[in-house]
């Protein structure tokens, strides 16, 4: 029996799916299919008449003689064996060999079934249809951490990412205890990174379940987990952003630029929330414009999809043209904005909620703001947007109202103050 899941990393936190209800999937990576009919997969008849004549103890009063038949890719039986621990093995291994000694040839695809078959007195073998309940995660928040802190060890690597997004299936067995049989695990697809597939298993095998149960029972059964490694785009390779040896010959025929000192050939490519790619400009207008056309033209034609959304992502590059072309990742690219009146900011906020008193139903109320920081500090008033409302429209306004007002030690990029999106909770608490 082998269940489906899916497990995804993030930067700073990952974002865990429960192991969702699933079909029982026919076979390691085949999808769900219908079991083939009894007449096709075993002589029935010739397999009755030995489970008759086989003197076996009774397996437990509760639990069913089920079997789990499974068959590889090729076709060939791969296990016959008792899908409940609790059928003594007096009774699981004589009716496995008789099981095994009557299967019918199968055609080249990997699959599994349920197969009841009673021995002795009023033996009988069909196919039942049984209540399947998968595995459940339960200590999400420590792989979480887990998840995180393999990306951050591979952050702290000489390689930077080749791709924002790096996907790993690891197959494991998990026990009718919820422990995964740490022997068991392998990797099913890898990565085509030696340390992130290592990193996943070391993931795994550190994962606790709420046990698979069939009718009711506690049962081992496989999982196999999709674990995604996703990388922030700052973090990331050129080549996980874009063709660069495209946009060098696109600018083949630019001339280098003439810039005043210290003013470094910088462009910021912009993403929006769903991973469309937004703005694509130069991060300072002392660039001259022909030249920050071209390179904006050469970088958007040569930009790779992103598969997957992250918040506000920005990306720098350096993109020189001429005899001797860059087009490489910035020196250095600086912390996010940080507030500088913080005392301001805390006062504005007390002051709204003294001269709002009495007008709202509730207590506390938070509003999340986007907003614009610009290379001097200041806020682009027109940037300024409510992304999380309160639900009280005069609180929305007040918050984009102090929004405006909050001042900046801007993000730098080479030394070079840039513009950058910034969010910010305004909360509002009123005295009762």
């Amino acid at each position: 029996m082998i269940f489906r899941s899916s497990l995804a990393a993030l930067p700073a936190l990952a974002a865990l799916l429960a192991l969702a209800p699933a079909a029982r999937a026919q076979g390691e990576l085949a999808g769900v299919r219908r079991d083939p009919p009894l007449s096709a997969l075993v002589d029935s008849a010739a397999l009755v008449r030995a489970l008759g004549a086989l003197a076996v103890p009774e397996p437990p009063q509760g639990v069913p003689p089920v079997f789990t038949v499974a068959f590889d890719s090729t076709g060939a039986v791969r296990t016959v064996e008792p899908l409940f621990d609790e059928i003594p093995s007096a009774y699981a291994e004589p009716v496995a060999a008789a099981i095994r000694a009557h299967l019918r040839p199968q055609p080249p695809r990997a699959f599994s079934v349920f197969l009841r078959a009673v021995a002795g007195p009023g033996a009988r073998v069909d196919l039942p249809t049984l209540e399947e309940r998968p595995p459940v995660l339960v200590n999400r928040g420590l792989v979480a951490a887990l998840l995180s802190d393999a990306i951050a060890r591979y952050l702290r690597g000489p390689r930077l990412p080749a791709r924002t997004e790096y996907r790993v299936e690891v197959r494991v067995r998990v026990l009718a205890s919820g422990m995964p049989d740490t022997a068991s695990v392998q990797i099913a697809l890898s990565s085509g990174e030696a340390e992130l597939d290592a990193a996943a298993a070391r993931v795994v095998s550190s994962m606790r379940f709420r046990s698979a149960t069939v009718e009711g029972i506690p049962v081992r059964t496989w999982v196999q987990l999709p674990i995604i490694f996703r990388f922030p785009l700052a973090e990331a390779a050129v080549s996980a952003v874009l063709d660069s040896a495209a946009v060098v010959r696109a600018l083949a025929d630019v001339p280098a630029p003439t810039l005043p000192h210290g003013v470094p050939p910088l462009f910021r490519i912009a993403f929006a929330d769903s991973g469309r790619v937004e703005t694509v400009e130069p991060v300072t207008g002392e660039i001259p414009a022909d030249y920050a056309r071209r390179v904006v033209e050469a970088i958007r034609a040569s930009l790779k999809p992103q598969g997957w959304p992250e918040r506000d992502a920005e990306f720098f590059l350096r993109v020189v043209a001429g005899p001797q072309p860059v087009v490489a990742r910035p020196a250095s690219v600086g912390p996010e904005p940080r507030l500088l009146n913080v005392s301001e900011f805390i006062d504005l906020q007390a002051e709204a909620a003294r001269r709002l008193a009495g007008r709202f139903r509730l207590d506390r109320y938070e509003v999340v703001v986007k907003l614009r920081v610009l290379p001097d500090g200041s806020v682009a008033p027109e940037s300024v947007v409510v992304v999380t409302s309160s639900r009280e429209p005069e609180l929305d306004e007040e918050a984009v109202r102090i929004a405006r007002r909050m001042r900046f030690a801007p993000r730098e990029v080479d030394g070079v103050p840039v513009p950058a999106w910034d969010r910010r909770t305004v909360r509002f608490v009123f005295a009762r």
